[in-house]
């Protein structure tokens, strides 16, 4: 404001300027004030590595039968993936199985946030000409300046989308319709493979309990040795070793995709877990000979 305009605000003019600058700057500024709560269920699911001995003492000992068998089905599970469930320790050279220490942990935040925001107000003014209108809006801050340039970008870019007519919106749903379908495709490969999962799981246990029942002398003891037995059941078990991949075998012992997702992208997820899904049909044949065995002695034992 110049010299001469400050003297035409003198006395009661001079605080009517300043009240009307008060309440225009009070009309300019926005407070929101934020109240947010956040709870968070973390997986620390943990694996650790541990000798037989260590595995059952640790279970509950070794006049606890349920410690006993559990540490031999773990054991043998272990033994039935191979690498990485399995290590032979580099001292002691005693082998260690990969057992799963089932754990999380719940996080819980509050949080208060006070904003204040300076818009721009066309509709009053302090003073009447435009020199001390600029002026006057001149005196904010930087920041509110940038703001004030931010909002009238945004604007004229709302108004170069409206001038485009319904093309750009029809565009829009088409990708939103695309992704929602590669979504669901997503979906059904995670589905399918946590099926297959759980089918390897039950196939390799069973697998297991019968090469077991083998070579103890009882009603299996004829499968020993046998193309149709306990040779054709290692055979299937270690065919499908071999077609697993590090990441199949990863993707067997980890909880949840949640990890997995942390390390890889997630079409890489997709691949894999499609490749992984084509195994089906090896598990379904290991399955099908497992039960002719158990039948067939079933058979033998009438």
């Amino acid at each position: 404001m110049t010299a001469e305009q400050m003297k035409l605000y003198q006395g009661d003019k001079m605080k009517e300027f300043r009240m009307t600058w008060a309440k225009n700057l009070a009309a300019e500024i926005e407070d929101k004030k934020t109240h947010t709560k956040t709870w968070r269920k973390v997986d620390t699911t943990t694996w650790n590595f541990r000798p037989f001995g260590s595995l059952v003492v640790h279970l509950g000992g070794w006049n606890d039968p349920e410690a006993v068998k559990g540490a031999c089905t773990g054991a043998l599970q272990c033994l039935m993936m191979g690498d990485p469930f399995v290590k032979i320790h580099p001292q002691t050279k005693m082998v260690n199985f990969a057992i799963a220490e089932i754990g999380w942990s719940e996080i819980y935040d509050e949080s208060w946030t006070q904003t204040l925001t300076y818009l721009k107000n066309n509709d009053q003014s302090a003073i009447g000409n435009d020199a001390s209108k600029t002026k006057l809006k001149g005196a904010g801050t930087s920041t509110a300046e940038e703001q004030v340039a931010e909002e009238k970008s945004t604007k004229n870019t709302g108004k170069a989308t409206a001038k485009g007519g319904g093309k750009k919106k029809k565009k829009l749903v088409k990708t939103t319709e695309k992704d929602s379908a590669e979504k669901k495709r997503h979906q059904m490969i995670f589905k399918d493979a946590a099926r297959v999962k759980s089918k390897v799981t039950t196939a390799s246990l069973r697998a297991v309990e019968i090469e077991t029942e083998i070579q103890k002398n009882g009603k299996y003891a004829w499968a020993r040795n046998n193309e149709k037995g306990d040779k054709l059941i290692k055979s299937q078990v270690s065919s499908l070793k071999n077609d697993m991949t590090d990441w199949h075998r990863d993707y067997m012992i980890a909880i949840d995709l949640g990890e997995m997702k942390k390390k890889y992208s997630i079409d890489r997820i997709a691949m894999e877990l499609t490749s992984f899904t084509a195994l089906e049909k090896k598990v379904d044949r290991m399955k099908a000979i497992c039960d002719t065995i158990v039948e067939a002695t079933d058979l033998m034992d009438v």
